[in-house]
């Protein structure tokens, strides 16, 4: 984790480059509570898997074979380190509204087994999505898994597993449809990340594949936290191949031959966000994003929508 006078570093420099925007809150007047860009995060382990974090699970850093993490450690160091250290500008830098810079703090983290007893049984079942419809779209009782899980976390009131004012990271295993063999792959690693309207109120969150945890495959926690935070995917099609520099949000969307890449620069001005699949002409599909602006916007919505749940 960043000491407190390199932070200090960055956050100046963030000032200076396109990791800043100083478009006024609309929110501050009416909701004071509002706290500067910071974020609680929950950290909750859903997935059965062999290697999934538990109290006495061990866990060896991807960068140093000589380092490893117990499972309490592993699951902060998700936030404090992964996350914290990984959510920048295309510039390198913090993403702030003038002085107040996004910073994610590490609340506390759940194991599957503190949780067995919890009423959120469907957010539990969706640890490990192998049911088939979740998968197989010719099935009649077929309901997609993002929404599933949006669903499922909106419904979710235990507070060990959704903490009604942090963003709630979730492990599972990720499973999805393979056409070839006509049945649910759980090798899968895709990630889902959602800012969640529940009527007036935000419950943001953000899966992650078990495997990809210490930062592994396509920068996860920032991406998926981009998704919680309101960002959509880039579609930008010189990205051809998974070795490729690439915006954190990029993703083959879909399109032959285009690839998510490395998902290494950070978060700025991109010019394909998929705003209308539905478009007659392909061109027309896509539009322009600053996301700094959209990041920053979409924050303050989720913390004015839970101080006016507050009272605050």
């Amino acid at each position: 984790m960043r000491s407190k006078a390199a932070l200090s570093t960055f956050f100046l420099l963030g000032v200076l480059h396109s990791a800043c925007t100083d478009s006024k809150s609309p929110y501050k007047d009416s909701f004071p509570c509002i706290d500067d860009l910071h974020f609680d995060v929950q950290v909750t382990v859903l997935t059965t898997h062999a290697n999934a974090p538990t109290a006495i699970s061990s866990h060896i850093d991807p960068e140093d074979s000589g380092t490893s993490y117990n499972g309490a450690q592993l699951l902060q160091r998700e936030v404090e380190v992964h996350l914290q250290n990984n959510f920048l500008s295309d510039a390198g830098t913090p993403v702030c509204r003038g002085s107040d810079c996004f910073e994610f703090h590490f609340k506390a983290g759940r194991f599957r087994n503190d949780i067995l007893d919890t009423t959120c049984e469907s957010l539990l079942e969706l640890g490990d999505p192998i049911d088939e419809s979740y998968h197989n779209k010719d099935l009649e009782d077929y309901i997609d898994l993002n929404d599933a899980l949006a669903n499922a976390v909106k419904a979710c009131n235990d507070e060990r597993v959704r903490d009604p004012r942090a963003i709630n990271l979730y492990i599972y295993n990720s499973c999805a449809w393979d056409e070839t063999s006509e049945s649910v792959n759980c090798d899968d690693k895709t990630g889902h990340g959602r800012k969640n309207k529940d009527g007036s109120i935000y419950k943001p969150y953000a899966f992650i594949d078990v495997s990809r945890l210490q930062h592994q495959l396509q920068a996860p926690e920032e991406h998926e936290i981009g998704h919680a935070l309101g960002l959509p995917h880039n579609c930008d099609p010189k990205i051809t191949s998974a070795s490729a520099e690439s915006n954190i949000m990029q993703s083959g969307c879909g399109l032959a031959g285009q690839s998510g890449g490395k998902r290494n620069l950070g978060f700025g001005f991109v010019n394909r966000i998929l705003a209308d699949p539905e478009a007659e002409d392909p061109e027309d599909r896509f539009e322009s994003m600053n996301q700094v602006d959209e990041l920053v916007k979409t924050a303050e919505a989720i913390q004015a929508s839970w101080c006016d749940a507050d009272g605050s």
